[in-house]
């Protein structure tokens, strides 16, 4: 009698989220961009939201809930109702925020499930006009001719462009000084002005600087030439083989979430990414389409998590 009321529960849970499935979404979808308005990946989700809400049938409110280097408003989300109304922008930098952080209150594998993701922006290396290089193999020339004193600036301790310039010091045998800013914009500013000598970042938020000839561009991070740069080479044709450093964006839900449901919101993505308009717009903002469905990005997302964890334990005398 016990296994038959079981069972009984068992097919009344099922079909109880098959009927929620059948429903979703009934109501708005909010997704935290756990980032400041204007951002990157702040403006790329707000691109293809449209498109998702009218494959939905319903309305996406994008709230903004920055801090801790993503960490806030991804834990926000990690708490929530696993019902598919609550979702969260996830990046690159997500992975190695929660690397580089101790005190992080939540766990990626346990309290997070990718849904899809959507795009990615190649990072460039960028240089201040005053100084005396003009292409990748002048500027790792000139930093071993001066360990430690050639820096490079990033949007905080953790991020993505930290591990970016981190890993180009340890491809090429230089000790780049790091210097952390609070956000992007601080570090651009700077590096226009000749107080940092390097960045990593993508090409929209250095495309003001860089028309007005504050900064020069050296090298691409990506394995090829992109599209808007043709004349910029890649990193791994100057010298540094299979160098690579990119942000990616995509969507996770609360653990638990139903399966029909983040397979709807996959099918939503990749129909949204699927419109030649928010091609253009993408290419118009230096990113690429980068379109995994959740089993896809399921296994890229965990591959990265771990090779993140990695890179960061075993850095030579810490990542600082």
């Amino acid at each position: 009698m016990r296994h038959l009321l079981l069972a009984l529960a068992g097919i009344a849970l099922a079909c109880g989220a098959a009927s929620a499935a059948d429903t979703y979404p009934a109501r708005p979808i909010t997704v935290v961009v756990p980032y400041e308005p204007g951002g990157t990946a702040d403006v790329l989700f707000r691109v293809i939201a449209p498109a998702m809400e009218k494959q939905l049938g319903q309305s996406i409110v994008v709230v903004n809930r920055g801090g801790a280097s993503g960490l806030i408003g991804t834990e926000s989300v990690a708490r929530a109702e696993p019902d598919g109304y609550t979702l969260v922008v996830a990046t690159a930098g997500l992975p190695i925020a929660v690397a580089y952080n101790k005190n992080v209150r939540f766990d990626l594998a346990k309290d997070l499930e990718p849904i899809a993701s959507y795009a990615n922006t190649p990072y460039f290396l960028f240089t201040g006009t005053k100084l005396p290089v003009k292409t990748v193999q002048d500027f790792v020339a000139l930093a071993k001719k001066q360990p430690g004193k050639l820096s490079y600036g990033s949007s905080g301790a953790g991020q993505s462009g930290h591990l970016a310039g981190a890993k180009f010091a340890l491809a090429t045998g230089t000790d780049l000084l790091h210097v952390p800013y609070k956000g992007t914009g601080p570090a651009m500013t700077d590096l226009a002005s000749g107080h940092i000598d390097s960045i990593f970042v993508g090409l929209p938020i250095a495309m003001p600087h860089l028309e007005t000839g504050r900064i020069k561009v050296l090298a691409v991070a990506s394995p090829e030439r992109v599209g808007l740069r043709p004349d910029v080479p890649t990193i791994a044709e100057s010298g540094v083989p299979g160098f690579e450093a990119r942000a990616w964006y995509g969507l996770l839900a609360p653990r638990g979430t139903p399966a029909p449901v983040k397979q709807k919101l996959a099918l939503a993505v990749e129909a949204a990414m699927k419109d030649a308009e928010i091609a253009k717009r993408f290419s118009g903002l230096g990113a690429v389409p980068f379109v995994q469905g959740e089993a896809q990005f399921a296994a890229f997302f965990k591959e990265d998590v771990s090779s993140v964890r990695d890179f960061i334990r075993n850095f030579p005398g810490g990542l600082k």
